[in-house]
């Protein structure tokens, strides 16, 4: 219903898929 929460939530989403498809990647940026 409220745009902003949604496109936090996208946000959250696209980082999450990044995370789990470069587990390499980002092991090496912590």
């Amino acid at each position: 219903m409220f745009p902003l929460e949604s496109k936090v939530e996208n946000n959250l989403h696209l980082i999450s898929e990044e995370i789990t498809s470069d587990p390499i990647v980002y092991q090496d940026s912590k």
